[in-house]
């Protein structure tokens, strides 16, 4: 017997133009209604997970020493989404 979960997932990886990983990247999600903002950090194959946000709209940046920052508004999550 499993627990419900009305979370969603939010998965990527953070690459150069030629490909290659970026490891340590801060990733923040800020959920546009709440304001929260949730952190992550990708690891050295430039993998980021955020495995416990609440469904709703966010705006997710990346930020990386010697890069400039990237941000993607209005990804839309709902319950278990992953994504």
């Amino acid at each position: 017997l499993s627990a419900q979960t009305f979370d969603a997932q939010l998965t990527g990886v953070i690459t150069d133009p030629s490909g290659g990983a970026v490891a340590g990247t801060k990733i923040t999600a800020t959920n546009k209604a709440t304001g929260v903002i949730t952190t992550a950090t990708s690891d050295d194959t430039g993998l980021y997970r955020f495995l416990r946000l609440a469904p709703g709209q966010y705006s997710v940046n990346a930020v990386a020493t010697g890069f400039k920052s990237f941000e993607q508004s209005n990804v839309v999550l709902q319950v278990n989404d992953v994504v």
